[in-house]
């Protein structure tokens, strides 16, 4: 299937984007089936997008290519595509990760045993106290 997404390029620190057709089990720096737009995100509004191939781009939506969101949501905002916007990205606070800090102190979640099968003890020779 066939994807339309952003293509980063530029120098580290100067993002410059492409809007590209691209097989979508591909990574980032495949090259392009066709290059269908720029994007500059430091330019001033309205000039954003630029070299948008808007014949180009309705002949891969119509030919079922699929738009990323981020793509869908520069297109809608520039008036290229008609559309309502998606919802933002969910946002998180910098430095936010899924997996608890271990240096926090915060107890770790027990794991519970299912209710209809009491807990076995660990095989192995028993235990000797020992005093």
């Amino acid at each position: 299937m066939v994807a339309i997404r952003f293509q980063r390029i530029g120098k580290p620190k100067m993002a410059r984007f492409r809007l590209v057709a691209v097989e979508s089990t591909r990574g980032p720096a495949t090259p392009p089936i066709e290059v269908l737009a720029a994007y500059n995100p430091e330019a001033k509004d309205g000039e954003k997008l630029t070299n948008v191939k808007k014949e180009k781009l309705e002949k891969w939506l119509k030919n079922g290519a699929q738009l990323s969101d981020s793509a869908k949501r520069m297109l809608i905002k520039e008036k290229v595509i008609a559309g309502t916007l998606p919802p933002p990205p969910p946002s998180r606070p910098s430095g936010a990760s899924n997996v608890p800090d271990p240096r926090s102190g915060a107890p770790k979640p027990k794991a519970s045993a299912p209710a209809d099968k009491p807990a076995e003890p660990p095989a192995g020779p028993p235990a000797v106290k020992t005093s």
